[in-house]
């Protein structure tokens, strides 16, 4: 990549920074930058709300009927890597009244759009239905009850052993090796209006949002409880704490993985959304074309259209997937191979630098600049330094 710069002022020090863009939208909307992970948990709102935690819970929301910034409908589809003979286990809170979970086979095109994902008209696999050997379902299966349930986990896949107060999942045996895609529905019954809700305290069961949910990968059926992280993520989380207030501030961590290999975690410390989005991309906002590296605001909650409205800002869709257990190490490498993402980004290298000044040569004239030129090689971020010295 040939890259140029045009200095329009002679000041001590420039620096330009890309990095990943977070786009987090709830009512307006901004960029963040993301830090190194370092913390390990399971896959699932167990693990975004840990035994401890501070805070409200922010439910999974199920609505689909409207999208955030144009590009991330209102609507979690989670993804699931498992390999043949593997198996999938699932559950929520919202099973035991009405609610259910689908299980999709690997897609020829992956889903479609990421972000706003084509769902099929069949699903592979239906948690509520009984199932036949190799697979399990029905009953009461896959229901998330208690706050100590979720924090548990789930059983194995037999239903035969498990730690105190686990649950007994759905069990779905992959018959191939690759993505899987799952979807959780809305309950039918029992407490349908949202409310600010503690981490802490027992999962509402919810019309349009799911409290507590569960996608777990494990060896085997009757032989494993022991859980194969960073097999799970999304291209967009959508929550609602349908409220705002201290009784509604929101602290969970996420973890996203750039195209190119970059791992990042990223931290919500007492946020305090009604409802919002996260993804992540390479550019964030674009304005005529240009990258625009920093906020902006949206007319809505959902922020369909930017502002100021006679400018050409748009919004990137998600394109980079967002973990929801540690990826720091070695666990994620097969999911990311899978998804074409490097395990080991690739070593930066800058050549070929030189300064033109408007005058000529390295001669510049005060305040007019010059241009400076270099190649760059895998470079995601760089810093440009002028020294008197």
């Amino acid at each position: 990549m040939n890259t140029t710069f045009r200095m329009q002022s002679n000041p001590a020090a420039l620096f330009r920074r890309w990095t990943s863009r977070l786009l987090v939208l709830a009512g307006a909307s901004f960029a963040a930058t993301l830090g190194v992970s370092g913390e390990a948990a399971a896959e699932g709102s167990r693990n975004m709300f840990p035994n401890g935690i501070a805070g409200a819970r922010a439910p999974m929301e199920l609505r689909a009927d409207t999208f955030y910034a144009s590009v991330v409908r209102n609507r979690t589809f989670v993804y699931v890597y498992a390999q043949a003979g593997e198996y999938i286990l699932v559950g929520s809170s919202n099973r035991a009244n009405g609610g259910d979970v689908f299980i999709y086979n690997p897609q020829a095109l992956a889903f479609g759009t990421r972000g706003d994902e084509t769902i099929p008209a069949t699903a592979s696999y239906t948690c509520s239905a009984a199932a036949t050997l190799p697979n399990y379902g029905g009953g009461t299966r896959g229901r998330i009850t208690t706050r100590a349930a979720e924090l548990a986990g789930p059983r194995n896949a037999t239903d035969t052993a498990g730690p105190a107060n686990s649950w007994s999942p759905c069990a779905y045996q992959a018959p191939s090796t690759g993505l899987y895609g799952v979807r959780f529905t809305s309950a039918t019954g029992g407490t349908s209006g949202l409310a600010a809700t503690a981490a802490s305290a027992n999962p509402q069961i919810l019309a349009n949002e799911v409290a507590a949910w569960e996608v777990q990968v494990r060896s085997s059926a009757a032989a494993s409880t022991t859980d194969i992280n960073a097999r799970v993520f999304t291209y967009a989380w959508v929550g609602r704490t349908g409220s705002n207030g201290t009784a509604a501030q929101v602290n969970h961590t996420l973890y996203y993985v750039t195209q190119d290999g970059y791992r990042y975690r990223q931290r919500l410390n007492d946020m305090d959304p009604f409802a919002y989005a996260l993804y992540a991309n390479a550019q964030g906002f674009v304005d005529g074309g240009d990258t625009l590296y920093k906020s902006v605001r949206g007319n809505n909650q959902t922020a369909t259209a930017l502002l100021p409205a006679a400018a050409a800002i748009v919004a990137q869709a998600a394109q980079y997937p967002i973990f929801f257990s540690d990826v720091s190490g070695t666990d994620v490498n097969v999911t990311l191979t899978a998804l074409g993402i490097a395990t080991v980004p690739p070593v930066p290298q800058v050549t070929s630098v030189s300064y033109t000044g408007d005058v000529g040569g390295a001669t510049s004239s005060f305040n007019v600049g010059g241009t400076f030129t270099f190649m760059t090689v895998n470079t995601l971020s760089f810093e440009i330094v002028i020294s008197r010295n």
